[in-house]
C-alpha cells in the first residue's frame, strides 16, 4: 500500500459533464477533511488524482483513481471497453453499476483491465444528488417553475451530446402526445463543440 499521501484530491475534469459527475465525490471528500481541487490540466502533479476522461496521465499522481464519466462510456467497444483505456495504469478503479461490475469481472482475466490496488463497485456519483436532504424540495421547485402538469406523463430527453438536429426530431416525435416534455441539454462550451 502506498504511504505518505496527503489528504488532497485533485479532480481532473476536461469539461462540465465530468465536473458534474465528480462534484458529489468532492463534497463527500471535503466532509471527510480532504482538501479538494478541480483542474483541466491532465498533467497536474497531485497527491490523489481522480480521472474520468478517455485519455489520462495517472503517472502524475502519487495515488491514482479512475472511474467513468457516463454510464454508456465506450459503448461501441462493449463488453471490452478497456482495450482502449487501460486501467492497469491506475491504482484504484470505481465501477458505477452491476452491469459495469459484471463486464469488468468478465474482462479482468486481462492484466491491462486490473488496477494495481483494486476495483470497487460503488455506484455512480452523479446519482448521489437524489439522496441529498433538499432533493424533494428541488423537485417541487422544478415542477412549479416549469409548470409541469402532475396529471400527465413526463418525457425527459437528456442526451449525453447532441448531433445534427436530433433534438428537433425528438420534439417532433412527441409534440402531439399529451405529455410534459423536459429537455436537459448537454452543457457544452461553444465553439469547442459547435456541431453539438
Amino acid at each position: 500500500m502506498k504511504k505518505n499521501i496527503k489528504k488532497e484530491i485533485t479532480f481532473i475534469c476536461t469539461d462540465n459533464v465530468e465536473r458534474q459527475c465528480l462534484e458529489p465525490v468532492a463534497i463527500e471528500a471535503q466532509s471527510r477533511s480532504y482538501k479538494v481541487k478541480f483542474t483541466e490540466n491532465k498533467f497536474e502533479n497531485c497527491e490523489i488524482g481522480f480521472y474520468i476522461s478517455h485519455l489520462n496521465f495517472p503517472s502524475h499522481s502519487k495515488l491514482s483513481v479512475v472511474s467513468l464519466h457516463d454510464l454508456g462510456q465506450q459503448h461501441g467497444e462493449w463488453p471490452m471497453p478497456w482495450k482502449l483505456e487501460y486501467w492497469s495504469a491506475f491504482d484504484i478503479a470505481f465501477l458505477p453499476s452491476k452491469e459495469w461490475a459484471d463486464m469488468w469481472h468478465n474482462a479482468s482475466c486481462y492484466k491491462f483491465v486490473r488496477p494495481r490496488i483494486g476495483t470497487f463497485f460503488t455506484g455512480f456519483p452523479k446519482a448521489d444528488r437524489i439522496f441529498q436532504n433538499n432533493f424533494s424540495e428541488n423537485c417541487k421547485k422544478i415542477v412549479s417553475d416549469y409548470g409541469i402538469d402532475k396529471n400527465k406523463k413526463t418525457v425527459l430527453y437528456a442526451p449525453s451530446w447532441e448531433w445534427n438536429g436530433r433534438q428537433l426530431e425528438m420534439i417532433d416525435a412527441v409534440k402531439d402526445l399529451n405529455v410534459n416534455l423536459l429537455i436537459k441539454q448537454f452543457p457544452y462550451l461553444p465553439p469547442e463543440f459547435e456541431e453539438q
